[in-house]
């Protein structure tokens, strides 16, 4: 029919998509493996009257160490992280509307250094006491050193207890002789 009106509204979505995620994500240690779940992108579009599109990684910085889902916004990382050849990676995550509009998030991911090296205990330590010790007292202390400090000594079974219950090792070195 000729004689018939109606009315069309258009509506142009311009608002872009508006990043809920931080640009750090938690940080990972070295030498932990690859392929880990690093990173979680996670964006709204404000305007509601589209939904997110997807999820992309930008051509830039050390993008193609990472892999990302479209939908969910995880991002992997590919290799096993090494601190002393590179303590943090950088990616940027492109999130898209339906109606193509897109924002950026720079995220940064440091890489903790692990100590690799064992601590070098000194040969040829032993210790002697006189009978009757009581319990508590310390016999001598286990001398051993590391690239970055000994933190902690505990005995070849894995303990802070001798496998024969005589003796316990603090963190410090100190032999003890225990109730036993």
């Amino acid at each position: 029919d000729s004689n018939s009106s109606g009315s069309l509204s258009i509506t142009i979505d311009l608002a872009v998509p508006v990043f809920t995620s931080s640009s750090f994500t938690n940080p990972i240690s070295e030498n932990s493996g690859p392929n880990q779940l690093v990173y979680v992108a996670s964006a709204t579009d404000n305007v509601g009257l589209s939904t997110l599109g997807g999820y992309s990684l930008k051509p830039v910085d050390d993008y193609t160490k990472f892999s990302i889902n479209i939908f969910t916004g995880a991002v992997v990382l590919f290799e096993n992280p090494n601190y002393e050849i590179k303590p943090s990676y950088s990616f940027t995550v492109i999130a898209k509307d339906r109606a193509n509009n897109t924002s950026e998030k720079q995220v940064t991911l440091n890489i903790l250094d692990v100590d690799e090296e064992r601590p070098v205990v000194s040969i040829g330590q032993s210790f002697t006491y006189p009978e009757n010790q009581v319990s508590g007292a310390i016999l001598g202390t286990v001398i051993a050193t590391d690239n970055i400090g000994v933190v902690s000594f505990r005995f070849d079974t894995g303990s802070s207890i001798s496998s024969d219950g005589l003796f316990e090792i603090d963190n410090s070195g100190n032999v003890i002789l225990t109730s036993a």
